[in-house]
């Protein structure tokens, strides 16, 4: 009897369609903010690629930087002891 007389006289919530607009924009809020996540976590991911070609890049400069001052470094022992002899002659 009480809850036939709660919904009659509407004390528990003052205007029904109130209820249907919040729920409507609750879930409208909930989508909204699934689709700005999924956008986040593809940024986020897309971000990480990135980071990682930086990171391939990086590492393939400094091996071919080790690679030319090694060669340029045989290159100039071989210009001194060239240079050498001829100062020996």
């Amino acid at each position: 009897m009480r809850r036939e007389s709660r919904r009659s006289s509407g004390a528990w919530w003052p205007w029904p369609r109130l209820s249907w607009v919040v729920a409507a924009a609750l879930a409208l809020a909930l989508v909204g903010g699934g689709f700005q996540y999924q956008r986040w976590r593809r940024g986020e991911a897309a971000k990480q690629q990135v980071l990682m070609a930086l990171q391939i890049a990086s590492t393939k400069l400094s091996y071919a930087q080790a690679k030319a001052l090694k060669a340029a470094g045989a290159q100039i022992l071989a210009n001194r002891e060239a240079e050498a002899k001829l100062e020996a002659r």
